[in-house]
Order: C-alpha cells, then structure tokens, then sequence
C-alpha cells in the first residue's frame, strides 16, 4: 500500500533538503516535489515591477493531481524535470512507486484534490526571520524589497490556511537533523496504526 505524505511549508523551511535526506535514507521512500509542476514564466503575475513565483497559479496542479492518483493507484510515474534556474522544463524524471511518496512543495495543501488523496498532512513552520534568512542564503537575486514585497505577503496569504489543513505541525527552525528525525517518527507511527486496522 502507497502513503502519500504532504510535506508543506514556505520557503526555507527545509522542505526539500529534509525529503531528499529521509529519500536517501530510506529505500521505501519516494521525493516528488511539486515544484516539477512549475508552469514557468507565462504563470507569472507582475507586481510592483517584480515577477511573482511565489503564488499557487505557478503550479499545474491538474498534472501533479494525476501523477499522486497513479503513484496512489500503485503506478510507477514520469513527471516533468523542472529548472528554476533556467525557468523551463529541462526533462523527465521517473518515480518508482514505494511504500512512502514523500510529497513536497509551498502550496501542497492548497488544491483540493492533492488535499484530499495525501493520507499525512506535515507542516513545517518557521519564523519569517529564519524563512529570510534561509532563502537569501541560497537565492542571491532575492533582495530586501523582493523578499518583503512578495515572499512575505504570500507566506501571510497562505500560511494559516496551510497550517489548518495539516495533520501534525512541525518546527522547522532547528537543524535538518532534528526536523528530519520528526518527521521519520511522525510517518512511521501513521504507518504503524494503518498496519494495526
């Protein structure tokens, strides 16, 4: 049977390092970022003379939607490999159904349908410094402005909601390995009372 766990948060909360560690560690483990269902620069809204890549209308949810009800339906899936840097699609990437789909992304709670079909809903929180400080430290092109003009506000559009659809609430502002280890604990002891029905 196929867990499909959404892993939520904004950025900087380590989301993508902390999937890619639990994938490495654990061989019925399987990382889909949704970030691969970026629609690329045609998505982008314009404000205050900035593109904005933060909103969920980046995301085709349609696709990603179809690719977790195959991974869910037990399925092996191919999804497309998406470049931020380069702003395009720059392959595929196949997935090989697991036990464990690690699903991860800003806006995994936000289509109702992904919503509904993930069995564990995880959110990662961390305070609005630590998110700035974080996403500066691995985006150079994110100034001040940008940062206060557009991250901050859709992490303030979105965040409560997020938090409210999420099954178990996590602190994502200690180290990876303390984040990670939570949330290995958190999906095995879902996994264990599943078994136990």
């Amino acid at each position: 049977m196929t867990s499909l766990i959404g892993i939520c948060g904004a950025t900087g909360t380590g989301k993508s390092t902390v999937c890619k560690k639990l994938e490495r560690e654990n061989e019925d483990y399987r990382h889909l970022a949704l970030d691969n269902f970026f629609r690329g620069k045609n998505s982008y809204s314009r404000v205050m003379g900035y593109a904005d890549m933060e909103q969920p209308d980046c995301t085709d949810f349609d696709s990603a939607f179809l690719a977790l009800y195959s991974l869910k339906s037990g399925n092996d899936v191919t999804i497309p490999k998406f470049s931020k840097t380069k702003d395009i699609v720059i392959g595929e990437k196949f997935i090989e159904n697991g036990n464990v789909i690690l699903v991860e992304g800003y806006h995994a709670f936000y289509d109702a349908r992904i919503k509904t079909i993930l069995d564990l809903r995880v959110y990662l929180h961390a305070d609005e410094d630590i998110i700035k400080k974080r996403r500066q430290e691995r985006d150079v092109i994110c100034t001040d402005e940008y940062y206060h003009k557009i991250i901050l506000q859709t992490y303030r559009e979105y965040s409560k909601e997020y938090e409210d659809a999420a099954d178990v609430k996590i602190d994502a502002g200690r180290s990876l390995e303390e984040v990670a280890n939570d949330v290995k604990k958190i999906i095995d002891s879902y996994i264990s009372f599943e078994l136990s029905f």
